[in-house]
């Protein structure tokens, strides 16, 4: 039998594309999810933790930040997803109102805070070995804000972020005391990545809109940096189902189940493959950031520097 060495190369990049595209389905580790109170221990704020359970070896660890007016425990079936390939998730809570809440420069002093007690007390919360010498943070909406304030500040403080859907507007109330983070210049030297919704600057209320969103970070943020705009969903379809149907409907979103679990399911694998690269070193997964042709969900921009 002859055998042909196209067929041979051809089975072999199927293969790559199949090992690759996987990180959009549920990892290989099962997540223990914990909540810790504040005050805990000594904790200054409410955490949730999701921990990959069997894993071994130092593992990197990852602070998510939530939404504006959303709680740490709305994004369990993202932050599951992306923890089951092998990620250390903290969730932390902070306190928004319309009236007197924190501006985003003390929030991010209360994260850094939360962040320095993190290293002294995650390990007696766990049973797997936190790794912070490979740290990522990540953000959605208002805590992409937050985020790039901590960044500004502390640009060592992490080796990588990724911001969903993060904008960078003045919460409705108390815009001179919190204007833009964008308005400072970038102090971040590591690898980031934003994901946008195309529907995020639509809708009733307008939750990302257009010059401050995913694409002025991305614009603002250096080399190497990475930017995807997901077709047909809104600024909240990450958020698990069974929370916030007020703020989908006064929002623009994709008003379809399905197309929200895919969602979810997509921004969790796309987070995965981000932090494989930048926490991990598995850079093969740097070409998903660069060809969406054989991504499971439909994208209006995609482009990378």
């Amino acid at each position: 039998m002859e055998i042909n060495e196209n067929d041979i190369e051809n089975s072999k990049s199927k293969n790559n594309s199949e090992d690759l595209i996987s990180v959009f389905n549920i990892g290989p580790y099962q997540v223990k999810i914990i909540d810790v109170n504040a005050g805990d221990n000594g904790s200054p704020r409410q955490f949730r933790i999701f921990e990959p359970i069997g894993i071994e070896g130092k593992v990197p660890i990852i602070h998510f930040l939530h939404g504006f007016r959303l709680k740490c425990t709305y994004y369990n079936d993202l932050l599951t997803h992306l923890s089951s390939h092998g990620f250390i998730i903290i969730s932390s809570q902070s306190d928004h109102n319309f009236f007197g809440c924190d501006t985003t420069y003390k929030e991010a002093e209360k994260v850094i805070t939360f962040i320095n007690w993190l290293k002294e007390n995650l390990s007696s919360k766990i049973s797997v070995i936190p790794d912070f010498d490979n740290f990522g943070v990540s953000g959605h909406s208002r805590g992409g804000k937050v985020t790039n304030r901590i960044l500004n500040k502390y640009p060592n403080i992490a080796k990588s972020f990724f911001g969903i859907d993060p904008v960078d507007s003045a919460p409705p109330m108390g815009a001179n005391s919190d204007p833009k983070s964008l308005l400072d210049p970038v102090q971040f030297k590591g690898e980031s990545m934003f994901l946008g919704t195309e529907k995020g600057p639509n809708g009733l209320l307008v939750f990302a809109p257009k010059g401050d969103n995913s694409v002025n970070f991305y614009a603002s943020y250096p080399s190497p940096s990475r930017h995807i705009i997901a077709g047909n969903v809104g600024h909240v379809d990450m958020i698990d189902e069974s929370y916030c149907r007020l703020v989908r409907s006064m929002s623009a979103n994709s008003g379809d189940k399905n197309i929200n679990r895919k969602f979810i399911a997509y921004s969790g694998g796309l987070m995965a493959a981000f932090f494989n690269s930048t926490l991990k070193g598995m850079t093969k997964y740097e070409s998903l950031f660069k060809d969406s042709s054989n991504h499971p969900f439909s994208t209006k921009l995609v482009e990378y520097k």
